[in-house]
């Protein structure tokens, strides 16, 4: 911090100056020092407009604030520089940071509006993309995937070649299958490692591929798409997400024990909730075998191990209700479900205990 003040002391007519003063402001925000902070963030802002940084300036203004929890702060922030219209800053740029201060504080409707005038401005590509993404991802929040899927499809068609085409083509592979347009989704998708084959995004966008392939009647298509991303991306959680897919498959298929192995391996490997729905799924598998007492097992260790996943521990308790009734233990399994309708989180779950439990007394 002190050869970045020494810069700014000696060099005042520096070029650098923008990044100097940005800099000193992440160094103080480091430090949990956001009214400093602040002061050279609004230089950013006020003395160099026209910088490439005062977008930046103006993130690192609203993480100061909402480290403080106060995000109204932010808001008023960027509505002043609006106000004051520095010359030669951007005012497109500083509509599209309101509406993403808007959209980060879940003012989904006030975003919106900020986005629509970015749209309607003379502006860059690069621009309009962004502003296009956030309209989908907006509409996406207030659960109208097909308006979402409309925006999307603009930004492909209206900013080719920027750099939020990547994201855009994900959006809309997933905005499709939200609405169960799985067709359109694998239509959306099934290129995207061609296209952008460097990008982060590649793995995510291969196996929401695998899944909308699933979904439709092309079963062995999906198996190898999924079977291609753990090739390809062995060590990417991804991955592990197509071993649990694949299993899915081979349990449709009666393909029992190959699930379990397959299921296993990933129940070894980690120790999260993909952990906890793969030991559920070994559970289930056994269920199909008749296995009872393994069944049982898998699902006493779901229990017990992943208290922290209640959605997926009641999803393992239907599971032992289910073992009960089978076993002709109805009483067990009455106690079961009770327990469920009783404590459930998930309300799908609490209504299946409901039903079933109607349907034992019967």
């Amino acid at each position: 911090m002190t050869e970045l003040k020494t810069v700014l002391r000696k060099y005042g007519d520096s070029q650098l100056l923008p990044r100097v003063l940005f800099n000193l402001g992440d160094a103080y925000y480091n430090l949990k020092q956001y009214d400093s902070a602040r002061v050279y963030y609004q230089r950013v802002i006020k003395e160099y407009p026209s910088s490439l940084l005062v977008a930046d300036a103006l993130s690192g203004l609203q993480y100061t604030y909402e480290a403080e929890g106060k995000p109204a702060g932010a808001l008023a922030e960027i509505e002043k520089v609006i106000r004051d219209k520095p010359a030669g800053a951007p005012e497109e740029e500083l509509l599209l940071k309101k509406g993403d201060i808007l959209f980060g504080q879940g003012d989904f409707a006030g975003a919106i509006g900020e986005y629509q005038r970015v749209i309607t401005m003379k502006t860059t590509p690069a621009v309009k993309g962004k502003a296009l993404y956030q309209l989908g991802r907006s509409y996406e929040q207030e659960e109208n995937p097909l308006r979402a899927i409309s925006f999307y499809e603009q930004v492909l068609a209206e900013a080719p070649g920027t750099e939020i085409i990547p994201q855009a083509t994900l959006a809309l592979g997933l905005a499709h299958l939200k609405a169960k347009h799985y067709s359109r989704a694998a239509d959306a998708l099934k290129d995207f490692g061609r296209r952008f084959p460097d990008s982060p995004l590649l793995a995510e966008a291969g196996y929401q591929l695998g899944t909308a392939l699933s979904n439709t009647a092309d079963k062995e298509g999906a198996a190898a798409q999924f079977q291609l991303l753990i090739r390809d991306h062995p060590g990417d959680i991804f991955a592990d997400r197509s071993r649990l897919r694949i299993a899915q498959i081979d349990h449709d298929r009666k393909k029992n024990q190959a699930a379990i192995d397959t299921l296993a391996g990933v129940v070894n490997r980690r120790s999260d909730d993909l952990a906890a729905e793969a030991l559920l799924m070994i559970g289930d598998n056994y269920l199909s075998m008749k296995r009872m007492k393994d069944a049982l097992q898998a699902y006493a260790d779901v229990i017990r191990q992943y208290t922290e996943f209640p959605r997926i521990v009641e999803r393992a308790k239907l599971g032992e209700g289910e073992c009960y009734e089978k076993l002709h233990d109805t009483q067990r399994a009455r106690s079961t479900y009770e327990g469920i309708r009783t404590a459930a989180v998930d309300p799908g779950v609490r209504k299946e205990a409901e039903d079933r439990l109607r349907r034992i007394r019967r």
